[in-house]
């Protein structure tokens, strides 16, 4: 009788931990990624020059929503930001990125990013910044030996030099591909996260380019 028992028991333990293992190889509902600050944002283009900084608009239909993920077996998981402003970060970078540079910045909610409304800029601006985002993508597709994960960041700005009384439109498409051995959530999220670094500093170098300690 004890023996079983034993047999018993050691069969509902199998059981067990089959369901466990079922369960911990289960896909995920979706994969979510988070936009921060580059830790190499220091290095990016500097300007004497101080820059008033708008919020970030975003023109995409589910700010959230960043792409798809392929598995070999077909089945798609959705990629998504763990925030519901992805704008209000990509603002939160370039102030913070800008600081880190010691480059002067003014935060300010309204401009009408046109030259005739230079003249409404505070006096201690010398460049607006009005910027936007385009694209802001994640997708990637499992084969049974890697994972190809390719990447879009498209941001563009309007920037208003008031002493020159002109405003000029600039954009940045950044196209990272890598291909990774399985996919990787925070090794996903710092690629993305230095794409957007890397098309902020390319904004930012029209503005350095505008400064007699730009460069």
């Amino acid at each position: 009788m004890k023996h079983s028992q034993t047999l018993v028991t050691m069969i509902f333990l199998g059981a067990a931990l089959m369901v466990l293992s079922f369960l911990g190889c289960a896909t995920p509902s979706h994969y979510t990624l988070r936009l921060g600050p580059s830790p190499e944002e220091e290095k990016g283009p500097k300007t004497s020059l101080t820059i008033g900084v708008l919020p970030f608009e975003d023109s995409r239909p589910s700010p959230q929503f960043l792409g798809k993920l392929i598995d070999s077996g077909g089945q798609e998981v959705d990629i998504v930001l763990d925030s519901p402003s992805p704008a209000g970060d990509v603002t939160y970078i370039l102030r913070r990125a800008l600081r880190a540079r010691g480059i002067r910045v003014v935060e300010f909610q309204y401009w009408t990013p046109d030259p005739e409304h230079l003249k409404d800029l505070p006096e201690d601006v010398d460049v607006a910044f009005a910027g936007r985002i385009d694209a802001l993508a994640v997708n990637a597709e499992s084969g049974l030996v890697n994972t190809k994960v390719k990447y879009r960041v498209r941001l563009s700005a309007k920037l208003g030099f008031r002493k020159d009384g002109v405003v000029i439109t600039q954009s940045a498409d950044v196209l990272p591909e890598e291909t990774l051995l399985r996919f990787n959530p925070p090794r996903i999220e710092e690629t993305l996260n230095d794409a957007v670094a890397e098309a902020l500093n390319r904004l930012l170098k029209t503005i350095a380019a505008q400064s007699p300690a730009g460069g």
